[in-house]
């Protein structure tokens, strides 16, 4: 009789995935934002899961389960869904091996769409709180106090466009307030009436309105 000797290694191990992006608690501002993780070992599919529930109750159409490949990359250009401003999602993936060892969901990472610009408001103007505001000390100084959020940095200037179009200007952020300079060479003349504008965006590039004092 003849004989063949081999050997073989048993694989029922399952793969897990380690989530990377959108981080765990973070806030973005992207919509549609790409979903990618990393597995134990080759796998053969990993199955994305979103939900706005942390007990994956609900899950969004088009997202539950949905095969992001063996790369456990998920791209905001594969689905249609777009995730809504102020709103907390959670999310999870689990794998299957080249030999067909299915994984489960392991734990979930969650992120906030933030895409609102922040709210500002008028402080003061030279120390004045209330409108009409007047500068009553002739000290060559006149500055405008914003209040907002943290991480902000606001503009000013004399004509009425976005952020992006004032001219860098010399504003200071301090915790959740905004101090703004006006300059002295810039038509502030005695007893008249001026107008500035302001815009400020967040730390995640969100601008709000262009606001008027």
């Amino acid at each position: 009789l003849d004989y063949n000797s081999g050997n073989y290694t048993n694989d029922d191990t399952n793969a897990t995935v380690t989530l990377a992006s959108p981080s765990d608690a973070s806030t973005i501002n992207d919509t549609t934002p790409d979903f990618t993780a990393s597995a134990s070992e080759a796998v053969s599919n990993c199955y994305l899961q979103v939900d706005d529930n942390n007990n994956f109750s609900s899950p969004i159409t088009g997202l539950n389960g949905v095969d992001a490949g063996s790369d456990c990359d998920y791209a905001g250009a594969e689905y249609s869904f777009t995730f809504v401003n102020g709103t907390t999602y959670y999310w999870r993936m689990k794998a299957t091996d080249t030999v067909g060892n299915a994984g489960d969901y392991g734990d979930d990472f969650n992120f906030t769409i933030d895409t609102s610009g922040p709210s500002v408001s008028v402080i003061s103007v030279a120390g004045d709180a209330s409108a009409p505001y007047w500068d009553t000390v002739n000290d060559s100084t006149t500055t405008l106090i914003l209040s907002g959020e943290a991480g902000m940095t606001c503009r000013i200037g004399t004509t009425n466009v976005d952020y992006n179009s004032l001219a860098a200007s010399s504003c200071t952020t301090n915790g959740t307030q905004a101090s703004c300079d006006l300059d002295p060479n810039d038509n502030l003349t005695e007893s008249s009436a001026i107008t500035r504008y302001y815009a400020c965006i967040d730390s995640l590039g969100n601008q709000n309105s262009t606001l008027s004092v």
